[in-house]
């Protein structure tokens, strides 16, 4: 059972002239992230810094990464990387989504079976993140689609796929929070 740390930076505090690694650890609290920030505000930026250091810290068969891209793209280059099922963005067919959320559906719905009778199998399965970058894009254009989103909120952590969403404010994730 691997660590799911991924270390981001450091913590600076100058009134206490100190500088501490800040890390994300996905097996802790609800095993999902929510970063929030105005646009330019370095959302991008920051899932990008984490998706590289889940990436250098853990094979592809340790971590696999399925990015809904609604942003203005700077996640399409981890197409190319070999811990990457897919890419998918606004503009691609639905049906590509919907055969995403099937499969995420499906691997559940295994893990979780698997995770009821005790198979060691599921174990050796790669984590999975779910990468939403923009939800609200998402929750406008297939609203369906984003309400489907819940139950990986709700039950992912326990068999393995982790979350991580972006939004602009607090008041766009709605049902999820």
């Amino acid at each position: 059972d691997c660590p799911l740390i991924a270390p981001v930076g450091f913590l600076d505090s100058p009134e206490e002239c100190l500088q501490e690694e800040m890390e994300i650890n996905f097996k802790e609290l609800d095993g999902h992230l929510w970063i929030v920030g105005s646009p330019g505000s370095g959302k991008a930026m920051t899932l990008e810094t984490i998706l590289l250091s889940l990436a250098l810290t853990h094979t592809p068969e340790e971590a696999s990464f399925y990015i809904l891209e609604y942003g203005a793209g700077q996640l399409l280059k981890f197409k190319k990387m070999p811990h990457t099922g897919a890419v998918i963005r606004s503009t691609d067919p639905e049906e590509i989504l919907d055969k995403l959320l099937n499969y995420l559906d499906d691997e559940m719905d295994r893990r979780t079976e698997l995770r009821g009778e005790g198979d060691i199998a599921a174990s050796t399965k790669p984590t999975l993140f779910l990468v939403i970058n923009n939800f609200a894009e998402m929750r406008t254009k297939y609203p369906d689609h984003a309400d489907r989103i819940s139950k990986y909120a709700r039950d992912g952590k326990a068999v393995g796929l982790h979350l991580i969403i972006t939004t602009n404010r607090r008041i766009e994730l709605g049902k999820l929070s």
